[in-house]
């Protein structure tokens, strides 16, 4: 989701319009790349808050991982 600033926006609402903009893009899950990870490979959890990666060697039935911001986990909630 992208917010719009208005061209004759003035600085102040330039500055709140941003700031919800970078929160917005910091809460919503992202998928990283295109590609599986192993669990072995799998990025900086720290980094990539909210960010979900398709994982090849991940438990059964437990084909994704979701970062948060601390530890990778299952969807279940159980860390990698």
């Amino acid at each position: 989701m992208t917010i719009n600033i208005p061209l004759d926006a003035p600085p102040y609402l330039s500055a709140v319009i941003n700031d919800t903009q970078n929160e917005i893009d910091e809460r919503t899950l992202t998928l990283i790349g295109g590609k599986a990870f192993s669990i072995s490979d799998l990025p900086d959890a720290a980094t990539n808050r909210y960010k979900m990666v398709f994982v090849s060697d991940g438990a059964s039935n437990k084909p994704s991982v979701v970062s948060d911001g601390t530890v990778w986990r299952y969807q279940d909630g159980v860390a990698v």
